[in-house]
């Protein structure tokens, strides 16, 4: 999402020897409202929260797949009470509580450097196994797009697609999200040669044709843009066409006063001119990454209101990945910070209907 340290690379090497870890976005301070990402820090559960419901209590789908999806999917990246927390099933289950509704999509982050198909592997049962769909956001960290296209990743990609087809449910890919930002290596604002627009929409048509040549059916592919852009990249520009993209998606985030450099914005603010240009393209669209803060505004208030104005103004989004975890350095993402925020956020998803 939108860090500004480097920190958790340098923590991803320790904590893989320990058999899991997680990522922050590595960049330096900056303007545009990256989204947020893997979390290196600690997420507090919030103990005024309901969490009466139990496991059989909340609604499972028995097949994941995508065509399951009716109105609205929901889904998250559900943090957890370790410094470098993972989608471990007591995580989903204790956030599906939480909410009282169960997650038709588990968001993941999978760095090449350090996360191989066997180590997404333990993760993407536990989702297959609680009817829902392992949503990964998988971040070719530390290489450019270029390095990509020189084949510098055939090896690792290979192995992934052996994987993903072995283990035959539906399973949903996001490689080089928020390329139009600075704070990936990846990153047209980071690297304008290595990663120019036109170079990360080859790259991500150049994965997919890997997939494809090895007859991996089970993917369904996710082109991911950030909501506000660094140096010359636009929301768009890395869009790889629409014969590589099943769905497109947005990252955003209300920082409010988080950050030296923020202000609070209403959902509409964060989100209508990504809406607006992905709204060009015929395909479903989806929030990848998403939050509020509490510092500025209520977030209560917030979710609020973007319920409101989702079938109005955003009628073509047809799912909500939320990014529920808090992080010292950055802003209080969960949707748990305030007994007025987890009301309003359980509130709205319970208008939508469980997945078929």
């Amino acid at each position: 999402m939108k860090h500004h340290f480097f920190k958790a690379i340098v923590t991803a090497a320790a904590c893989l020897l320990a058999a899991g870890c997680s990522s922050s976005k590595p960049a330096t301070e900056t303007t545009s409202k990256a989204p947020a990402e893997i979390a290196t820090q600690e997420s507090t559960q919030n103990t005024n929260a309901d969490q009466s419901t139990t496991s059989s209590e909340v609604s499972m789908s028995a097949a994941p797949s995508s065509q399951n999806f009716g109105d609205m999917f929901i889904g998250a990246w559900v943090g957890g009470p370790e410094e470098t927390p993972q989608p471990t099933e007591a995580n989903v289950e204790a956030f599906e509580k939480l909410q009282n509704r169960h997650l038709d999509v588990i968001n993941h982050f999978v760095l090449w450097q350090f996360n191989d198909w066997d180590w997404t592997l333990p993760y993407a049962e536990m989702a297959k196994s609680r009817g829902s769909i392992m949503m990964i956001t998988w971040m070719p960290t530390p290489y450019t797009a270029q390095d990509i296209l020189d084949g510098k990743t055939d090896s690792y990609l290979d192995n992934f697609a052996k994987g993903v087809k072995k283990f035959g449910a539906e399973i949903w890919l996001r490689p080089l999200h928020e390329s139009n930002g600075d704070w990936y290596t990846w990153g047209t604002g980071k690297d304008p040669e290595n990663n120019a627009e036109d170079k990360v929409a080859a790259a991500f048509r150049y994965i997919v044709e890997r997939f494809r040549a090895r007859e991996v059916a089970n993917v369904k592919w996710v082109w991911t843009t950030n909501v506000g852009s660094s140096g010359n990249a636009t929301l768009t520009g890395s869009y790889p066409g629409d014969d590589y993209v099943d769905y497109v998606s947005i990252d955003g985030y209300n920082w409010g006063t988080a950050q030296s450099w923020s202000h609070w914005q209403s959902f509409s603010e964060v989100f209508k001119p990504a809406y607006d240009a992905l709204s060009a393209y015929d395909k479903p669209m989806f929030l990848a990454e998403f939050s509020c803060t509490e510092h500025g505004g209520s977030k209560g208030e917030w979710f609020k209101n973007m319920f409101e104005v989702l079938p109005t103004e955003f009628p073509r989004i047809k799912g909500l990945v939320i990014f529920s975890q808090s992080k010292s350095y950055e802003a209080d993402w969960g949707i748990n910070t305030s007994f007025k925020s987890l009301k309003a956020w359980k509130d709205g998803i319970a208008k939508y209907p469980a997945a078929n």
